[in-house]
C-alpha cells in the first residue's frame, strides 16, 4: 500500500523514478520468463510490492527532476516523514572547493513501517551514471530508517550507461 501512494505521488508530480531494488528486480526478471515459455499463465494480481518488505529502492536522474518542493511538500500531507542525504559533487573534488557546495544523493521516506529509498544518479563524462554514498553526520536520527538494509549508499557507485 505504501509502495502505491509513493509511485501516485511520484506519477502526479512526474517524477520519473525507476526501480533498482537488487531483490525485486530478479523476481520481476523470472516472472517475465515465465510469461514467456507460458501464454496461457496470467501473472497474480500483486506479486512484488504487496508482500511485506522494509524497504523498497528507486532511483532516479537528477536532471530530469523539476519542481522539487511541490514533491516534498504533497509527500508530507499524505503523510510520508523525509530526509534528504547531501555529499560533495566529486566534479569538484581536487579543487580547492571553498564553496561548500553539497549536492543531494539520497532521500528517505518512510510511512508505517516501510522505508523508500531514492538514489539519486548523476550523469558523468564517459557517459556512466554515479551515485554518491550515504553518509550519516552526527546530529542525524539513526533510527529514521533501517540504514544497514539499504542495498545503495554504502558505497558510491557508478553505471555504465
Amino acid at each position: 500500500r505504501v509502495m502505491k501512494t509513493f509511485l501516485n505521488l511520484a506519477s502526479h508530480h512526474s517524477v520519473p523514478v525507476f526501480l533498482v531494488d537488487p531483490v525485486v528486480l530478479p523476481l520481476l526478471a523470472k516472472d517475465v520468463e515465465q510469461l514467456r515459455s507460458s501464454m496461457d499463465s496470467t501473472p497474480s494480481e500483486c506479486q512484488y510490492f504487496c508482500k511485506q518488505r522494509d524497504v523498497t529502492t528507486f532511483a532516479l536522474l537528477d536532471k530530469k527532476w523539476e519542481h522539487k518542493g511541490s514533491f516534498f511538500r504533497a509527500a508530507e500531507k499524505i503523510g510520508f516523514q523525509w530526509h534528504k542525504y547531501e555529499g560533495r559533487d566529486p566534479r569538484l573534488e581536487g579543487m580547492d572547493d571553498l564553496s561548500g557546495v553539497q549536492i543531494p544523493l539520497h532521500y528517505i521516506f518512510r510511512m508505517a513501517s516501510h522505508t523508500t529509498h531514492l538514489v539519486v544518479l548523476y550523469e558523468r563524462s564517459g557517459n556512466y551514471l554515479w551515485h554518491g554514498p550515504l553518509r550519516l553526520k552526527r546530529s542525524m536520527d539513526r533510527k529514521f530508517a533501517p540504514f544497514r538494509k539499504l542495498q545503495f549508499g554504502r558505497y558510491a557507485g557508478a553505471y555504465n550507461r
